[in-house]
């Protein structure tokens, strides 16, 4: 096991330091051996990927009696070689006799692995890399033919047990890398060199020639080590022969030169249009889909996918990405087409469908199989550092997320979301240093400025979040996410004028969605000035304004319900409660009939507004009914612990309040769940907890997400709180300045209101 290492001793440990078990000398030790010594350098990048799936087993927690194997997860696991810095790891257990136990505990029980040494070693053997072909008929390659035969011979030849096909993905990742800005046409060093990168023993290369008579295949199988030609294959399509009958000759060819042990000869062969889709020109609009993808550009990547659904029906992993990207509920057409899928594929497809049923262990299982198949397969590793984003367990995000750029140093969706992650926790630096990364892998590209902006206006810079959402719209004027941030930012900032003339210009967008959204926002410049009966007009006249292109979009209900959340929430700041729960009735009717299975929005917000009129009763009944729903289901329970906070904080009970949101806040970051935190921000001011309000009302005052929008009202209103705040803590001149600001945004209010009154009077109080 250590042959070949300079020091046996720290040789030994390598296992526990990859789990997170040694104590700081040992780690540090074994961080600078690592350095030094080649061997064990190389058996570490082997286990890590493992090592980070071992951490999230739920049977390995089970393990250690429900707790974690440790509490914290490395940035990064493996310490660079050209520098010696070491990881900020702390140690969670010392290094014991236990650790000999734990090791095969987490080895063997979790992942349930099994010794095949026949197909494993044969896979090692015959690890092929495959490179797009070159169009000699075309060598732009506008149909994509080269990259659809090379993407087919993939999908066919990864099904065999015997063989590991290097991804399509994983081939042009290293092609960047190397400098080629597409894997079309590479000279034979480069594919040499992708394929040495790729750790594969051999490489097939290949030409292809479509004329009036039919297509023509070329293509030649080399050993990567010596670079000596090992066969070469050739494939002729009669007139009108698919390319998908021509590739499963080719593929035919290809696994006879591979020289395949005698069990691959009974695998079942399924032809190629079985494991993807049978329509050329679905292919070619899903692979551009791949593209837009890449670069974020939603809107564009949905028309691919929608058109290659328009080609084939069937297509499931279009249907996929659709699900991602458009309508999540299409993720059932996905697995009712998955059948027609690859291996690798089918088990994307059922991981989101699990995580979408909040199945995580499905989930986990579904890509540790495709880890465990194909190790660099970046993807399984960014899915699974989304999901840890999604339920705000940041450090397991950072850790999957800088897996995966281990794997593909170019990987910008990566670099993307860790800059998000790195944000919400809080680490600046980091974060600044990921999306300025991003930002020199994709300088023409829009979203590296949009999320370059989100950064910003998340972490207190809210001009230069300005500058980025305005950098990424001229360089894409219709990337329309940054255009509504850009509008959220003006209106937060009361730079009115600004914030009308972007909604109107949106309101004339070619695309029907970015229209609706414009009229849905417009109203919200009005509610955050404190015009209240100028906006409910407004929300009214919009409706009708836009009623044909609502029914036309497909999208009247969704929006009708956020109106009518918008104003019930202004009747609940006039105090007319009866209004209130008469909209926010109607929000849910609304929303229940566009989504039958929703029981459960709006409804925490019904409870809030029956405590505030003294139906304790009735809101107690809502908030059972959300307890058994989120005990009936398994998912964070958000929106039960909203609704308890609530209800106690009307009842004259601000301490039990802040305990109930507590548990909400825990389940979301602060930087994209303003509402929870400003209500428990509230409930710490109402209890005397004056140290937790004023920091995080101070927290919420520096984040300029979009989110504060939501209900204008509280966005304006956190001035007011947190000069409460500091008047409690006797910080006359802090609360006097933002008393003041309060006062400035809502100069224009209606009259009556009661805090604007409050405000007034505090105000004069201090200055005398």
């Amino acid at each position: 096991m250590t042959s070949g290492c300079t020091d046996k001793r720290l040789a030994k440990l390598l296992y526990a330091y990859e789990l997170g078990m040694l104590d700081e000398s040992d780690r540090a030790a074994l961080e600078l051996h690592l350095l030094e010594c080649e061997h064990c350098f190389a058996r570490a990048e082997k286990f890590a990927p493992l090592a980070g799936l071992l951490r999230e087993s739920e049977s390995v927690r089970k393990a250690f009696g429900g707790r974690p194997v440790r509490d914290t997860v490395p940035h990064q696991t493996v310490p660079g070689r050209k520098s010696a810095s070491r990881s900020s790891w702390g140690a969670v257990v010392r290094l014991s006799l236990v650790v000999a136990v734990v090791l095969v505990v987490l080895i063997l029980r979790p992942w349930q692995l099994e010794f095949r040494p026949t197909h494993e070693a044969v896979a090692g053997e015959n690890r092929l890399v495959i490179i797009t072909f070159e169009n000699l008929s075309a060598p732009t390659d506008p149909g994509r033919l080269g990259e659809i035969v090379a993407h087919l011979l993939i999908a066919d030849l990864s099904e065999s047990r015997f063989l590991r096909v290097v991804s399509s993905q994983r081939v042009s990742d290293l092609g960047r890398l190397l400098g080629q800005s597409d894997s079309a046409g590479v000279s034979p060093d480069l594919a040499t060199e992708i394929a040495d990168r790729a750790s594969a023993r051999r490489l097939l290369t290949g030409t292809v020639i479509e004329s009036g008579e039919g297509l023509r295949v070329w293509s030649e199988l080399t050993d990567v080590g010596s670079g000596v030609v090992i066969a070469s294959q050739e494939v002729i399509g009669a007139p009108g022969e698919s390319v998908f009958a021509l590739v499963d000759r080719l593929a035919e060819q290809v696994r006879a030169d591979m020289s395949l042990p005698e069990g691959a000869r009974s695998e079942a062969d399924r032809p190629v249009a079985e494991v993807t889709t049978s329509s050329r020109e679905a292919l070619q609009c899903y692979l551009e889909g791949l593209e837009y993808v890449e670069r974020m550009y939603r809107r564009e990547a949905v028309e691919a996918f929608e058109k290659a659904i328009g080609y084939d029906s069937t297509f499931a992993m279009a249907y996929y990405y659709l699900a991602m990207f458009k309508d999540r509920t299409l993720v059932d057409r996905a697995v009712q087409y998955s059948g027609g899928a690859s291996w690798v594929e089918q088990r994307y497809i059922h991981a989101y469908a699990a995580e979408l049923d909040d199945d995580r262990q499905e989930m986990i299982s579904q890509l540790r199989q495709i880890v465990d198949r194909y190790p660099d397969e970046k993807e399984a590793y960014y899915r699974l550092g989304l999901y840890h984003w999604h339920e705000n367990r940041l450090d397991s995000a950072v850790f999957f997320l800088q897996r995966a750029i281990d794997i593909d140093p170019l990987y910008r969706n990566a670099y993307n979301n860790l800059t998000y992650a790195y944000s919400e926790m809080q680490d600046f630096a980091n974060a600044i240093g990921t999306i300025n990364r991003y930002i020199s892998l994709a300088p023409g590209e829009a979203n590296p400025y949009d999320t370059r902006g989100d950064l910003c206006a998340s972490n207190g810079d809210p001009q230069m979040a300005i500058e980025s959402y305005q950098q990424a719209l001229k360089i894409k004027p219709d990337f329309t996410v940054s255009a509504f941030k850009l509008a959220a930012m003006y209106i937060m900032l009361a730079q009115n004028a600004e914030a009308d003339s972007l909604l109107a210009a949106l309101r004339h967008s070619p695309e029907l969605p970015v229209r609706m959204l414009a009229h849905y926002y417009q109203p919200r410049v009005l509610v955050h000035q404190g015009r209240f009966a100028a906006a409910l007009a407004a929300i009214d006249s919009t409706a009708e304004a836009v009623k044909e292109d609502l029914v036309a979009a497909g999208t009247e209900e969704g929006e009708r319900a956020g109106s009518h959340r918008l104003k019930a929430g202004i009747y609940a700041e006039i105090g007319n409660l009866d209004l209130a729960l008469a909209e926010i009735d109607s929000a849910i009717a609304i929303n229940r009939r566009s989504s039958p299975h929703d029981s459960i929005t709006f409804g925490y917000i019904r409870a809030h507004y029956l405590a505030q009129k003294g139906d304790f009763a009735g809101a107690d009944s809502i908030r059972r009914s959300l307890t058994a729903h989120f005990d009936a289901t398994g998912e964070a329970p958000c929106y039960q612990y909203w609704a308890a906070g609530g209800i106690e904080l009307a009842r004259g009970n601000p301490g039990g309040a802040a305990e109930e949101l507590q548990k909400a806040a825990a389940l979301t970051p602060v930087v994209s769940d303003f509402q929870t935190n400003y209500l428990l921000a509230r409930a710490y001011l109402e209890a005397d907890q004056l140290g937790k309000a004023v920091e995080l009302l101070q927290r919420l005052s520096s984040i300029y997400h979009a989110g504060r929008l939501t209900n204008p009202i509280d966005d304006v209103k956190l001035h007011y709180y947190l000069g409460r705040a500091y008047e409690k803590s006797r910080w006359n001149d802090r609360a006097a300045q933002e008393y003041q600001t309060f006062l400035d945004l809502w100069k224009y209010a209606d009259p009556g209101l009661e805090s604007v009154s409050d405000a007034r009077q505090r105000l004069a109080r201090l200055g005398s």
